[in-house]
This record gives C-alpha cells, sequence and structure tokens, in this order.
C-alpha cells in the first residue's frame, strides 16, 4: 500500500487584462487559459481589437496569441488548451461563440460520448443565460440543440432521410452538441441512401462549415491515433474545399484537452497543414500556490490487484467494510465506484446494497438505460465504468467526494482520478482508493521518501513513470497504412458532385476548371498529412479494400460502419467484370450489439425492461436464452403503452439485429466460450487445384463466413443453436492470429478492453484468436513491414 496526501491546484485569478471576458459570476475573473482562448477566437474575427488588449494585458509578453499574425478573410486556427480537469476549458472554449451566436456565430461542440453531451449542456445553458440574460431556446428550432442517434431517431419522420434532417437543423440552430461519430458520418457522407444523395450529402457539410465557425472538440485527449486522423482530415478539408464559399468567414478549432498532446502525433501533423492556411496556437495553464482551488486536496491510496487476471473486482469488494465504517463515522460522504467491466460494477452494485439502503445505490454504465444512467449518478453511492470517466462533472446533484477505481494504464489513473475535487472547496474532505497492477505499486514504493503532502503537478510524471511499461499500443501505424484510404474514399465522394462539361471547341466532355481545382487540392491535402502517398496509389489499395468487401471496417469514428454498409457502396458505386454490383454477393455484417429483454428488471414497475448491449458480454457474464425475433415481439408488444417503446422500435429497424435474447441475471463466474469456424478457406495447389486448408488465412484483413459459438460446457438452456443459425447468415471482418488471446493481447500492449476474442479452426486443437472490423484493421497496422496485410 502506498498513501499520498495530494495538494491542491490553485489557478490564478486577478490578472491584470483588459480583456473583457463574458459569463463569469459576479465577483469572479478569468483564469490565463481562458482569456488566452478567447483572445484567440477573437483575433480571427478582430484582429485590431485584440492587439489593442494584447498593449496593456500583463499576459501578453509570454502569450503565444499576442505572436499570431491576421487570418485571411477564410482563414482556419486551430486552438491547442490544456488544463487540469474542471480547470474551466468549457467555459474557456465557448465565451466567444456563446456570446456572439445570436449575430451569426454559430457554435459545433464535438463530445466522446452522449452522457457527456448532456451533462455539458447544462453548463453552456447557465453561461448562455449568464451571457443573454434569458435561458436559450431548446428543440430543433432553437437556439440550444443537443444532436445524438436518439434525437435523429424520435425526430425523423417516417420515410425521412438523416441527412435532409441534420441539414435543416444546420441551417437553424446557433448552438448544436453532437458526437464525433455524427460528424464523422457527415463529413464523409455515410448518411446518403442512393447516389442521387450524394449532392444532398456535400451540402450539408458546406452549410456545416460556412455557418459554424467555432468547433470544439472536447476532451480531446482521449481521441486515438485513428480518430485524431479523421479530426485532421476534416480541419484540412475545412481550409482547402471551403475557402471559396460565398461567406468570407475564418475558422476556429478548439481542441480542449486535460493534458499537453503528444508533439510527435497529432500536434505534428497539424503543424504540417501551416502550408495550407492552417495556424495554429498552443494555450497551456500551468499550476500555481495560490489563487482558486480547480483540484481540490485528495487522500489518495494505492493497492494492487492483478489487473490482467480481472482481480481488481474482488479487490474493490474487499474494501467495501472499511468504506461502511468510515460512512458510519462520517455520514456526509458520497461515493464513486468506476470499473472496467460492467459485470464488476454490476456486482459491487449488489454487495453495497446489502450494506446501505438499495435506495441510495445506482448503476451507470452501457448494460442500462440512459435514463437510467443519470438517475444513477445522483444516488450516495454509484457504480459505473468508463462511460463516466470521462468530462462528468461530479459536482451539485452528481456530488462525490470518495471515489474506488481500477486503473489499468497511466491515462487511465489521472483521468479517473480527476472525477472528484472539483468543487473548489478549501479544505474539502476527498478520499481516492486506486487498485493498480502489483507492478506499479512495487515500482512507486521504489521511490525515496515522497513529500507529504505531494504537489499534484508532479503527480503525472510519477503516475506516466510506474505505468510506463504498461502504457497501450497506440496503433500509430494505422496512419501510414489505412488512413489515406479513409481520405481517398472522401475524395472520390466529393468529386462525384463535380460535373463535366462539354468543351464548346472539340465538342468532347471534358473535366471543369472546377472539378480540376478541387481534385488537385485534395491530393495536396493527402499528401501533406501522408507524405509518401497521393490519391492514385491510395485509390489503388481502396479498391482492393472495395472488392474484398472490408472498406467498411475503416469507416466510422470507433467501430466501424457496418450498419451503413449498403450507402458505403451505393455513394461509391463502381461494378465487378460480370457487371455486378461490388456488394452484389455480400451477406450483411455481424452485428455484435443483440437487443434483450431483462427478465429481473421486468419485475419492476413502471419499468421498460429492454436494451442492447454486446453479444460477448452476454455470452460471457449473464444467464441468457437466445430467441427468434418473433418472440422478442411478443414480449415487446406488452410494453406498447410505454413511452420508450417507440424509440425503442426505431432503434432495432436502424441497427439490423441478427439475434434477440432474455437475460435472466447474472453469472457468478464467466462462462468460457469461443468462436468457431473451418469454412471459406482454402489454398491453391498444382495444376490450380483449390484445395481446403487445414488452417486459417492468418494475419490478413479479410471478409468471412461461416462463424459459429461453442462452448466449453454444454447448456441447453441457453439455446446456442438459435445463434449459430443467425451467424451463418452473416458475414464479418476479421483479423486471425495464432496463439492464445490472453497471451498475445499482453505482449503487444493491447489497450484495455480492447475485443480480442478465442477462435478455434476446424478440428485442430491450436489456439486462435481474432478480431473484428476496426480492430481488425488495428491489428494489422502492427505489422509495419508486411505490405500483404491488405489484400
Amino acid at each position: 500500500m502506498l498513501e499520498l496526501n495530494l495538494s491542491p491546484i490553485y489557478y490564478r485569478t486577478g490578472l491584470n487584462s483588459p480583456v473583457p471576458f463574458p459569463g463569469l459570476p459576479a465577483n469572479a475573473s478569468a483564469y490565463a487559459h481562458q482569456l488566452q482562448t478567447y483572445c484567440a477566437v477573437t483575433r480571427t474575427r478582430n484582429y485590431a481589437q485584440v492587439s489593442r488588449w494584447c498593449q496593456t494585458c500583463e499576459l501578453a509578453q509570454t502569450c503565444e496569441v499576442a505572436q499570431l499574425a491576421p487570418l485571411p478573410q477564410h482563414g482556419t486556427l486551430c486552438i491547442t488548451n490544456s488544463a487540469v480537469t474542471g480547470g474551466g476549458k468549457t467555459l474557456a472554449a465557448y465565451a466567444y461563440g456563446v456570446q456572439h451566436c445570436l449575430t451569426g456565430d454559430k457554435v459545433l461542440g464535438v463530445y466522446p460520448t452522449n452522457e457527456l453531451l448532456h451533462d455539458q449542456k447544462r453548463a453552456i445553458y447557465q453561461l448562455f443565460q449568464t451571457i443573454h440574460k434569458r435561458p436559450p431556446t431548446e428543440g430543433i428550432d432553437g437556439e440550444l440543440l443537443i444532436v445524438d442517434g436518439e434525437f435523429l431517431r424520435q425526430e425523423k419522420d417516417a420515410g425521412e432521410q438523416n441527412i435532409k434532417l441534420i441539414e435543416y437543423i444546420l441551417k437553424r440552430a446557433k448552438i448544436v452538441l453532437t458526437n464525433p461519430d455524427i460528424l464523422y458520418l457527415l463529413c464523409h457522407h455515410l448518411y446518403a441512401s442512393s447516389r442521387e444523395l450524394t449532392g444532398r450529402t456535400i451540402t450539408a457539410f458546406s452549410i456545416l462549415i460556412r455557418d459554424f465557425r467555432t468547433i470544439i472538440f472536447d476532451e480531446f485527449h482521449l481521441y486515438n491515433s485513428k480518430q485524431q486522423a479523421a479530426v485532421l482530415w476534416l480541419v484540412g478539408l475545412s481550409a482547402q474545399l471551403f475557402s471559396t464559399v460565398e461567406t468570407p468567414h475564418p475558422h476556429s478549432f478548439i481542441f480542449s484537452s486535460a493534458t499537453p498532446l503528444d508533439e510527435a502525433g497529432f500536434a505534428e501533423k497539424l503543424a504540417a497543414l501551416n502550408t495550407l492556411g492552417v495556424s495554429t496556437v498552443t494555450i497551456q495553464q500551468p499550476g500555481e500556490s495560490h489563487g482558486r482551488p480547480v483540484m481540490e486536496a485528495v487522500k489518495l491510496r494505492l493497492e494492487s490487484a492483478n489487473l490482467r487476471a480481472w482481480q481488481g473486482e474482488g479487490k474493490a469488494i474487499e474494501f467495501l467494510p472499511e468504506l461502511q465504517q468510515l460512512l458510519h463515522q462520517t455520514p456526509h460522504h458520497r461515493c464513486l465506484y468506476v470499473m472496467d467491466a460492467v459485470a464488476a460494477a454490476r456486482r459491487l452494485k449488489q454487495e453495497l446494497t446489502q450494506l446501505f439502503n438499495p435506495d441510495d445505490v445506482g448503476e451507470a454504465h452501457g448494460f442500462v438505460r440512459p435514463e437510467e444512467k443519470r438517475q444513477a449518478l445522483r444516488k450516495r453511492h454509484t457504480t459505473g465504468t468508463s462511460g463516466i470517466e470521462v468530462g462528468i462533472d461530479f459536482t451539485g446533484d452528481y456530488f462525490k467526494d470518495i471515489l474506488l477505481f481500477e486503473a489499468r494504464t497511466s491515462a487511465q489513473f489521472l483521468q479517473r482520478l480527476g472525477r472528484i475535487g472539483r468543487n473548489g472547496r478549501e479544505g474539502g474532505e476527498n478520499i481516492a482508493i486506486a487498485i493498480v497492477p502489483p507492478e506499479v505499486l512495487n515500482c512507486l514504493l521504489e521511490y525515496p521518501q515522497l513529500p507529504q503532502p505531494f504537489n499534484r503537478i508532479h503527480l503525472p510524471r510519477l503516475i506516466n513513470h510506474g505505468f510506463r511499461y504498461f502504457n497501450p499500443e497506440g496503433f500509430v501505424g494505422y496512419l501510414e497504412r489505412y488512413a489515406p484510404l479513409e481520405a481517398e474514399y472522401t475524395s472520390q465522394i466529393y468529386l462525384k458532385g463535380f460535373e463535366y462539361g462539354k468543351n464548346p471547341v472539340t465538342g468532347n466532355w471534358e473535366e471543369t476548371q472546377e472539378r480540376r481545382i478541387t481534385r488537385n487540392q485534395l491530393n495536396e491535402l493527402i499528401q501533406t498529412l501522408y507524405p509518401g502517398h497521393n490519391r492514385q496509389t491510395a485509390y489503388k489499395e481502396l479498391k482492393q479494400l472495395l472488392a474484398n468487401g472490408t472498406i467498411s471496417g475503416i469507416l466510422g469514428f470507433r467501430d466501424g460502419g457496418g450498419v451503413v454498409e449498403a450507402n458505403i457502396y451505393r455513394a461509391i458505386g463502381g461494378k465487378r467484370e460480370n457487371g455486378k454490383p461490388l456488394d452484389a454477393d455480400f451477406s450483411p455484417l455481424l452485428n455484435l450489439e443483440i437487443p434483450y429483454f431483462d427478465s429481473p428488471k421486468s419485475q419492476q414497475a413502471q419499468t421498460f425492461p429492454f436494451h442492447s448491449y454486446s453479444l460477448t458480454y452476454l455470452l460471457r457474464r449473464t444467464h441468457c436464452r437466445f430467441i427468434t425475433a418473433a418472440e422478442f415481439s411478443d414480449y415487446l408488444q406488452r410494453y406498447d403503452s410505454y413511452p420508450e417503446a417507440q424509440t425503442y422500435l426505431k432503434q432495432l429497424a436502424q441497427a439490423n439485429p441478427m439475434i434477440y435474447a432474455i437475460v435472466l441475471g447474472d453469472l457468478p463466474k464467466p462462462r468460457r466460450w469461443h468462436f468457431y469456424s473451418n469454412s471459406g478457406q482454402y489454398r491453391w495447389v498444382k495444376q490450380g487445384i483449390k484445395q481446403k486448408r487445414d488452417y486459417p488465412i492468418l494475419e490478413k484483413v479479410r471478409r468471412i463466413s461461416g462463424l459459429s459459438v461453442e462452448l466449453e460446457k454444454t447448456e441447453a438452456a441457453l439455446d446456442i443453436d438459435i445463434l449459430n443459425q443467425a451467424l451463418e447468415k452473416r458475414d464479418a471482418i476479421a483479423y486471425i492470429g495464432k496463439g492464445n488471446a490472453f497471451r498475445y493481447a499482453i505482449e503487444t500492449h493491447l489497450p484495455p478492453l480492447f475485443e480480442l476474442h478465442p477462435f478455434r479452426w476446424g478440428a485442430s486443437e491450436a489456439q486462435y484468436y481474432l478480431a473484428f472490423d476496426l480492430n481488425a484493421f488495428f491489428l494489422s497496422s502492427l505489422d509495419s513491414v508486411n505490405p500483404a496485410c491488405i489484400i
């Protein structure tokens, strides 16, 4: 065990600056990073005004913003603002946009989770009210709107296309909050349902770039390499393709991050866009020894458990009697428990209900409905997973001051620790218990006597050192291998929006000047972001992915684009040599999101006991039974009168589920199972004869069929045959490797909870592992030598 008393982090206030920072409560002043971010955005609109501010501002001598040159009419400024969790980044990013949103300066806020969308809406609502002295109007024709998948399902009329609804919203709303998945689909034209709608898709994205002059990416430190590449492409498109739109306004992209961004990754590629007219500025807020406390003091205790073997759950349960005694002595405390696995969070909830009033205990994770999560966050005890570690302020109704959490990486440790101590109190009593791998605790114990209190400013360096052998693979190889193909796909769709013109002299149909300029701009953008690539080489490899049916594995922000695969092929067009469309012979793709009926929850009054969750979790941790669509519909009809029913039906229609389930309860121990196949793999032998292989094709991303699930122990009640009948009708984009899945994940430092499944082939006793969709491409990008991974 290691105990540290972490000192508070202060941000200086009362700076000598003439900047009229908006939205602050009475008798409060802005932090340095807030003033600098506000000035940076203002400088793109009114350079002369900011220059006057700089003449008497005490920050001007050391401020990068003061060194910025004026932007051209269509210029782009990228602002990277890093400040500690709870340090006011939201206010910094939105202050200018909310202040001017009623006069044409629209704001788009992008958040990595839907829970965070709803949480941050409260802060922006209050900011608007403070600045404009009235609350914002909300809704599809209002000033503040959340656009997520649930909203689109509710608002879309029968037969209406999502893209038409989004275009309507973009023309009217002043402040839109959305998730990066929707922005990705819009940027890459994956909402189009036919080739005829391609032009409308381009129009919608053009409206966004034309009208939304401030685009904010919050919690940007959570984006992986692939996701950062998608954002860079969007920034590049705005700088290249929309430099001639009729409204000559510069753009501000704001990247808010709890930690400075890696200079060798995103920041380096962002700087490369300078040649295309993109200016950049980095703003960092250092902690100080006095001022306003942005992170309160925390009593931190580190304990160890073998997290690789999932022993964190048992370790957490061991602490509960100690917490019970503490809460008996000081009943004002409120507790948060953040675990890696949903099963661990559910088990903790069950244990807590034995020790405390069950009405005071809630669970907030992917296995419960969104409205239940929001209610659970208000409980005295809240158990959850990674979904609640991102940006949610555990203040006000959500207030928590005791935290128990697992940490497998340094980033996870620092992110989760930042959930508490954000109330700005002097002398607040915050307690955190971190469960870390034994190697991490032993490393930290080898340090010389650590000072008490420990300066929290130095904590990231200490934790990064302790976790140095657990830093997860970043998949940077993806940027060189597959990111250019994503870019080329989008380029192909853009160019379809330009018609060829008839040469009045020769009478031949030729490329118009506008199309030629756009084609050159796209090629320049790809070469700038990915040196060594161009559209010709990227298109050659893109055609291979289109032909073998794996392209949808990369066309998604985080999970691949299997659900919109039909849109991908309709938009790109093209035919095979026999005249058939490229996707004519493909079966629908595997969809591991399974709708289920929660039988225990159905015993609770006024509860809608239907949800969707991962098939792999249902198999591993629940007493469940697989059922047909007709049987599931019978259960659902009993709840027709519930307000959630229609939304859930729309969700099912969009997802095209392959199987349904009833969940009867949790398993005390994980069920052991694996994927199995022996079909569709052949090898060529002499005389051109094709024979079946006795092992699968390894280390290549392929479209495969014939998967099934096998259990290590027969369970008739599970009705596994119904599941396997559904799997037979589905294809999968997959990467197969030889070896033990658990051991391979450790050896290659795969990120926590990376979906890697055990796999068996034919009659062989050999062990294989299997990854689907985007994860398949991530694994193939680890092999940076063998280009044959693209087939």
